[in-house]
């Protein structure tokens, strides 16, 4: 009896109502089973497939629903007040069957209002992540490639053009003006059509940095937004709020960037110190007076030795290095 095409035939029944009483005890008995329980997601889910590929159908499966809720409630209230203002009791037997009707409803109800977690299994979300000292290239179902940098993850559903992003990338958008490009990085969210850039949004900065090379795009940050150009930068800092577009006439350092090629001019020291924490997976203690000052220098990640790296920063700034057993420290 509990046979697949019975159970779909009393499911779409249900869905019209035109099961009886019996017929639903079955059906909430059924689905309270483990298998019961992976049976309705299956049925909901092929209803869902059915009903969402167009307005009508989504219309009707809430009508459906509603149609059930109205069900319960006509046999839940009298339509006529009894004389006297006594209490009318129901059957036991009434009471029952209402429950069941109620919880199979809700039931139904409850995987149909949450289609972001049906979608989440009809598409789910893919997570691309890097560990320091990794780096990870790769490319999406629309032709668009990704660089990943160290200590980095970005979020997306396939056949999608709109991804999270916490830490850095390089960009190679794909072109399709009826389809653009939205990397959120929780603070910016930047729109492109076809383009290459950098984003840095890595938590430990308090500004996220956004680089054109080619192309146009679309930075929204707080309220404000600004279009780049080519060899243009959008800075948007967390702490004030403030989002700025200013000329980058180093933009190609970004591109260098997801080579591991590193080449910095006024940079502020700490940022400078993350790059070479996330690059050569280590840590380093700077002292607070080199925090705040700028650095002009570059490194090569693949060629360049960390020790050698952390000697040229510190003869730079008359500072002592020194190597602990838990990474690094430069100081005054």
């Amino acid at each position: 009896m509990e046979d697949k095409n019975y159970l779909e035939e009393l499911f779409k029944r249900y869905l019209n109502n035109e099961c009886s009483p019996e017929e639903i005890a079955f059906l909430l008995q059924h689905f309270d089973s483990r298998k019961g329980e992976s049976d309705l997601r299956r049925l909901v889910r092929n209803e869902l497939l059915a009903s969402t590929t167009s307005d009508t159908g989504q219309e009707a499966m809430k009508d459906t629903l509603k149609q059930v809720y109205q069900q319960v409630a006509d046999k839940t209230f009298l339509k006529e007040k009894p004389s006297g203002g006594k209490v009318v009791r129901m059957p036991r037997r009434t009471i029952i069957t209402l429950s069941i009707c109620a919880s199979l409803a809700l039931l139904v109800t409850t995987l149909y209002l949450g289609r972001g977690y049906m979608t989440g299994i009809f598409n789910p979300e893919i997570q691309v992540s890097t560990l320091k000292g990794e780096r990870k290239q790769f490319q999406l179902a629309d032709g668009t490639s990704i660089w990943l940098a160290p200590a980095s993850k970005l979020n997306y559903r396939e056949n999608s053009r709109e991804i999270t992003l916490q830490g850095e990338a390089f960009f190679d958008v794909a072109k399709d003006d009826a389809h653009p490009f939205i990397v959120h990085t929780g603070k910016t969210n930047t729109t492109v059509l076809g383009t290459t850039f950098n984003i840095q949004a890595y938590n430990d900065r308090a500004d996220i940095e956004i680089v054109l090379l080619t192309g146009k795009v679309k930075v929204d940050a707080n309220h404000n937004n600004v279009l780049l150009s080519p060899y243009q930068r959008a800075v948007f800092n967390s702490v004030s709020g403030m989002l700025k577009k200013e000329d980058y006439p180093d933009a190609f350092a970004a591109l260098a960037r997801k080579e591991g090629k590193f080449k910095y001019e006024g940079e502020v020291l700490k940022n400078v110190i993350g790059d070479i924490e996330r690059s050569y997976n280590t840590t380093i203690r700077l002292n607070k007076q080199l925090q705040g000052i700028t650095y002009y220098g570059d490194f090569d990640q693949k060629k360049d030795k960390l020790e050698t790296v952390l000697q040229q920063i510190s003869l730079t700034y008359n500072a002592r290095l020194k190597q602990t057993s838990t990474g690094w420290e430069i100081h005054k």
